[in-house]
């Protein structure tokens, strides 16, 4: 069978951090919402980090390095969380920092596919998702179905010569992959981010910031908001692509939500990932813009 072609990109908006020292492993594991200490060299874990109160800080893709662990995080708030995740290292021999890796993304342009091929120089894409393959040059994770992250020093990224990552955000948003920005941290609890659908919350690994508030969640099943995927009712090249934060409402005008995360896709539509009222989903749901763009809801994956 051919290889489906790609489409390859840059991602501005993820930067890399790196956590060594001998207490690494210990110290993240304590910190965030999965578990961290056993990871395969060849898997990587999508984790929250969270305060007391249960709300999400930022979601990252976790995954061994050679001598430590590297955290795919937003790049608006990377330097935000360096600094206060260091403030809970107290006497552990744990050290982090923000890496010069650069991130780019990969994505098959044939959506029935979750295949493609590798560009030049570069591991073997994985075909499963949080699948990791790497050599000395890069690093490649697969974070959703037919779409990867890059991880690499800025040199090795001749092959990224597009300059649009919209369709490599769009087949995340397709998968419910979520991420917050410095307009939407500290905003929703985890459930309100479907990570309890995404094994982003593992509820026996004990004791982590907001552990008791995301449990109590866990089981009263009290969410009445989620994150929910659209797809803008027409192509419409003119109307930009909404801004985390921008309201969802409905005919009325009544606000029932926010986006989360939104990009144009390879065919001019925009898709986004939208936290809305459950029960509003009913009736007819519209983006808070001039154009009102009414939008369509796609399936998600465990939806």
């Amino acid at each position: 069978m051919t290889p489906s072609p790609t489409i390859i990109a840059p991602l501005p908006h993820v930067a890399v951090l790196k956590v060594t020292g001998a207490d690494a492993g210990e110290f993240l594991h304590a910190q965030l919402s999965n578990l961290i200490g056993d990871l395969p060299q060849d898997s990587c874990a999508l984790a929250a980090w969270h305060d007391a109160r249960g709300k999400v800080r930022a979601v990252f893709h976790v995954l061994r390095a050679h001598d430590g662990y590297l955290l795919t995080a937003p790049a608006d708030l990377v330097d935000q969380l360096t600094k206060t995740l260091g403030m809970f290292i107290l006497r552990a021999d744990v050290h982090i920092g923000r890496t010069d890796l650069v991130a780019a993304g990969v994505v098959s342009a044939d959506a029935s596919t979750h295949q493609a091929p590798a560009p030049a120089d570069l591991p073997a894409l994985p075909t499963s998702v949080n699948a990791v393959n790497a050599d000395a040059n890069a690093t490649v994770l697969c974070v959703a179905p037919g779409c990867w992250h890059v991880l690499a020093a800025a040199d090795q990224h001749s092959f990224a010569t597009g300059s649009d990552c919209g369709p490599i955000v769009a087949a995340e948003i397709r998968a419910g992959l979520p991420q917050v920005d410095q307009q939407t941290t500290l905003r929703y609890v985890p459930h309100m981010l479907n990570l309890d659908k995404l094994g982003a919350l593992d509820f026996e690994k004990g004791c982590y910031p907001g552990q008791e508030v995301i449990a109590r969640t866990e089981h009263l099943g009290s969410v009445k908001r989620r994150a929910r995927a659209f797809r803008s009712n027409a192509c419409t090249p003119v109307e930009p692509v909404p801004t985390s934060g921008t309201p969802v409402i409905d005919s009325n005008g009544n606000e029932i939500g926010e986006v989360l995360r939104a990009a144009r896709d390879a065919d001019g539509s925009m898709v986004m990932l939208c936290v809305v009222a459950l029960a509003a989903l009913d009736a007819a749901v519209h983006l808070d813009t001039p154009a009102r763009l009414l939008l369509e809801q796609l399936n998600l994956p465990f939806a």
